[in-house]
């Protein structure tokens, strides 16, 4: 049984390792800081809500930010939660389409 138990924390320390890399800081709507990485990071908490446009473009203008990345969660389809963001999202999870392909105008569902 300690033997089971070792092997599935390191498998569950990996993917969270896994599921953080690329990502160095978090911003969101005032609330709890650890709901908003579960929900923001690892996807396993309600989000906490948005931020106003203005912060968010006032952020990614800052010379020290790299690059930024929007997430705006919202409710679900079949099972599958809607989320909002832009390609960078993509490239940081390196996304692989089993159908389709990534979207090419606003608004459009994948």
């Amino acid at each position: 049984i300690i033997t089971v138990l070792l092997l599935i924390q390191d498998q569950f320390e990996k993917k969270m390792n896994q599921d953080a890399a690329g990502i160095d800081l978090v911003v969101g709507a005032k609330g709890s800081p650890l709901q908003l990485i579960l929900s923001s990071v690892y996807h396993i908490d309600f989000p906490t809500g948005n931020i106003k446009m203005e912060e968010a473009k006032r952020l990614s203008s800052n010379r020290l930010v790299k690059k930024v990345i929007p997430l705006a969660l919202g409710d679900n389809v079949q099972g599958f939660r809607i989320v909002g963001t832009n390609h960078d999202y993509l490239s940081l999870y390196e996304v692989e389409f089993e159908q389709g392909k990534a979207w090419e105008e606003p608004f459009q569902v994948v």
